[in-house]
């Protein structure tokens, strides 16, 4: 697999995309990057990262050449190389080929827990730029070099000032002529500790064969073993229906529509107070979940009606999974088509309560809003109810 902090990068840009806002300053924009490479779906990669002594580049620690195929429209992964374990994700399954074998069987499957990222997400060029952008990230030339046989430009990433990644990082990327991400590189230093000297990450992805056929699929059931306290992928005649979790009455009665917003920026500190229920055709500046002021563009959906199901998480918090009605459905398609690479903001009630990323182009209709408290979920599901 990736090495952990190659694979966390997304995780630390999205961290940062909290606390900023918008692209700024000179060279190349991120929205540009991540709408030319948001065009094809699949893609392969291939990367190489060493840990070694910092300064003596000669003492390597550990080091690791991950290879796989993306399917983003499926949530599908497939990593694996020469010194890494094979590992197949989709959607929430994941199938973890090793030599330490259960029963004889060379992979163990399992499930993430609820409200985990998409495995997508950090193998995702165009989510990658898309938080680097909501981080407020510039692109700074730095060079031209070729990428696999392609030729590209080079650029530093640049975060406003004050909003330097929490771990230090220092990263790259590469593009080629139409703007396409072709490569992304992160370096960490890890400072002495006791008698463990100081160390260095330098690691790099290379995202090729975009729109290629990729084929993801679990492996064969008869190799498969279950990991303890994993879920079967297969039907289990014994299970019974999840139970929905019990919700306090809504407080909110009569109209009090789901609007769907692109986001235009993320701001720091409070947002001047708004109305309930923004009007839909106006631009707004509505707070997050995180204290932070979003900078809306006008509704782009508005839902009235939706079927809804409510489950709890681990921790309490509540995800409602929604079906849209045809025309929303259609809608909705027609919103993720025109953002894609981009985030779009779920308002309800005058507040921001979540804001994705947009990774696909046509969502049939389904859709899911988290994490809610129990008492704001009452409501959007009494909302939606009609």
């Amino acid at each position: 697999m990736v090495p952990n902090r190659l694979v966390r990068c997304t995780g630390i840009v999205l961290a940062l995309a909290l606390a900023a806002c918008g692209d700024r300053g000179s060279g190349l924009s991120t929205t540009v990057v991540a709408k030319a490479t948001a065009s094809a779906r699949t893609f392969r990669m291939a990367g190489h990262t060493r840990i070694f002594v910092t300064g003596h580049p000669d003492q390597v620690r550990e080091e690791s050449s991950p290879e796989g195929e993306v399917d983003l429209d499926r949530r599908a992964v497939h990593t694996g190389g020469a010194t890494d374990e094979e590992l197949v994700m989709i959607g929430a399954d994941v199938w973890m080929h090793s030599m330490d074998t259960i029963v004889g069987r060379p992979w163990v499957h399992l499930r993430r827990p609820e409200g985990t990222r998409s495995p997508t997400g950090a193998y995702d060029p165009v989510a990658i730029l898309a938080s680097l952008r909501t981080a407020g990230a510039r692109l700074e030339p730095a060079g031209h070099e070729r990428v696999r046989g392609v030729a590209t430009t080079h650029y530093a990433v640049r975060f406003p000032q004050g909003r330097k990644p929490p771990g230090g990082e220092t990263l790259e990327v590469w593009t080629d002529k139409a703007g396409v991400m072709r490569r992304l590189r992160m370096t960490y230093e890890t400072p002495a500790d006791g008698q463990d000297p100081a160390t260095t990450e330098d690691g790099f992805l290379d995202f090729y064969d975009f729109g290629a056929a990729v084929s993801i699929e679990p492996p064969p059931p008869d190799q498969v073993s279950e990991a303890p306290g994993g879920v079967s992928t297969g039907p289990d005649i014994t299970s019974q229906p999840e139970t929905p979790p019990s919700l306090p009455a809504p407080t909110v009665h009569g109209p009090s529509p789901l609007q769907l917003r692109p986001v235009r920026a993320v701001h720091t500190g409070s947002c001047p107070s708004g109305a309930v229920d923004p009007a839909a055709d106006q631009p707004a500046l509505l707070p997050g979940p995180d204290g932070s002021c979003y900078d809306l563009e006008p509704a782009a959906l508005v839902v009235t009606r939706a079927e809804t199901t409510p489950r709890t998480g681990e921790d309490g918090s509540v995800t409602v999974d929604f079906t849209l009605g045809a025309a929303d459905a259609a809608g909705f398609n027609r919103l993720a088509e025109a953002n894609l690479g981009g985030q779009v903001a779920l308002v309800f009630l005058g507040r921001v309560v979540t804001a994705p990323t947009i990774q696909a182009s046509q969502f049939n209709g389904h859709g899911q809003i988290a994490p809610l408290q129990p008492q704001e979920a009452a409501n959007l599901i009494a909302a939606l109810s009609g």
